[in-house]
């Protein structure tokens, strides 16, 4: 019974560790952050853009907690992906004294969503203009 039970463990913990690896080596869509005085800019760039439908910009104080919507980059915006990265700035960011994550909720054509994980933006990043 022991034997079966760290083979189930060891075969847990490998699956896991694969699926893991597998959710941080996607790049369809990455996203960089840069913040400055009462501003945030991000600049979004993307791979596989063929599959993809639909991108939605989500931002929040904890990645472990729901983050709220704040862009759906429109369908001309993904198409431009495919030439160059597509710059924007939040000008609205949170609070100066508050590190804030971002991430991106991307549909596919074939259905499934998949909400990449958040990156944080520190208050001491460095902004490029």
């Amino acid at each position: 019974m022991l034997k079966k039970s760290i083979f189930l463990i060891v075969t847990f913990c490998a699956l896991f560790s694969f699926y893991t690896q597998a959710q941080m080596n996607n790049k369809d869509i990455v996203i960089t952050t840069y913040k400055s005085k009462g501003e945030v800019k991000l600049v979004i760039t993307g791979n596989n853009l063929d599959k993809i439908s639909e991108v939605v910009i989500q931002r929040g104080t904890d990645p472990s907690q729901p983050l709220r919507q704040i862009r759906i980059l429109t369908t001309k915006e993904i198409e431009q992906l495919k030439n160059a990265p597509l710059t924007w700035v939040d000008k609205f960011p949170l609070s100066g004294a508050t590190d804030a994550f971002y991430r991106a909720a991307v549909t596919y054509k074939e259905g499934y969503q998949r909400i990449f994980p958040a990156i944080e933006t520190k208050i001491d990043s460095t902004y490029i203009k």
